[in-house]
């Protein structure tokens, strides 16, 4: 079987490469090339490219993929060229999505009916996912591109080149205090990116039909901003010292080193997910000693 992983090289994408490596499927990145190709489990094809240049795709030459697991598109531009040059060549397409292109609930854990945004908090970010969303979703209804899509909360685990983990330990580290959104007690879901990508490579082989569909995948437990803190500083042995800064209304992709979550409850309903999948998923506390090790490796 053959599996086309668009990104690949590091998080998310790589994470993904190394599951259908591991259930036995031949995989192609498709990527820039700004990482050098020995990340990849031996085996992996590497083919580099420039996703937002039109043409870029035909690198990949005639090759049909059993499944694409796009963790790369950001944008609609993005998507459409995707859709464009892969259509009619592969069995099933999982994109990554996100919670984030919702309108603002008023209902929590926020269901895959829930209508489509925008919601003011994810700024740009969430309008341009929302839009590839609705373009696969256009594309499967119209000629059937085999379309599924991933929408996860705030991704955890080693690898993570977002400021979330790191944030917290870093500034415990040099025993300085963290600062937190108003009160901090917004409940927020997260996943780690090993139970992400089993999510992709599940979805992506499923035998029953699951295109033109939205799956969430999230703990089953939600944790506030505090909690978070907490959970961080007990695998340092610290003492969290917070200080709240309120009134901060900036979108969350513009938080610099402030703090990773704004103070916004963000929860997604996994039920689907597990029923399809039977998935289960590890408590924060757990998962967290995993990405602890890898972060004092990454600072040695």
């Amino acid at each position: 079987m053959k599996a086309l992983v668009l990104g690949g090289s590091r998080f998310i994408g790589l994470e993904v490469v190394r599951r259908f490596h591991e259930v036995g499927w031949e995989v192609t990145v498709f990527n820039r090339g700004r990482r050098a190709d020995d990340v990849y489990p031996p085996g992996t094809l590497a083919v580099h490219g420039d996703r937002d240049e039109p043409g870029a795709f035909r690198a990949l030459g005639s090759t049909a993929y059993d499944c694409v697991v796009d963790t790369s598109a950001y944008r609609p531009e993005q998507t459409q060229l995707a859709i464009d040059a892969l259509r009619g060549r592969v069995g099933r397409f999982v994109h990554c999505s996100t919670g984030a292109v919702y309108t603002p609930p008023e209902v929590f854990p926020i269901r895959e009916t829930q209508p489509l945004g925008p919601w003011p908090l994810w700024g740009t970010y969430g309008e341009l996912k929302r839009r590839c969303d609705e373009l696969l979703l256009e594309a499967h209804a119209r000629f059937g591109f085999p379309a599924v899509l991933v929408r996860p909360p705030y991704v955890l685990g080693p690898g993570n080149y977002a400021p979330r983990e790191a944030h917290v330990w870093d500034r415990l580290s040099r025993g300085e205090p963290i600062l937190v959104p108003d009160d901090g007690r917004a409940l927020i879901q997260f996943v780690f990116v090993d139970e992400l990508a089993r999510a992709f490579v599940g979805l992506g082989t499923h035998p029953d039909r699951v295109e033109g569909e939205a799956f969430h995948c999230g703990a089953d437990e939600y944790w506030t901003l505090r909690g978070f803190v907490a959970a961080c500083a007990r695998l340092m042995g610290a003492q969290p010292r917070l200080v709240e800064v309120r009134d901060y209304v900036r979108a969350p992709y513009d938080l610099g080193g402030f703090f990773p979550f704004p103070n916004e409850n963000y929860i997604l309903d996994n039920s689907r997910l597990k029923a399809r999948l039977g998935v289960t998923f590890r408590p924060l506390d757990q998962g967290l000693g995993k990405v602890y090790a890898w972060y004092r490796k990454l600072r040695a």
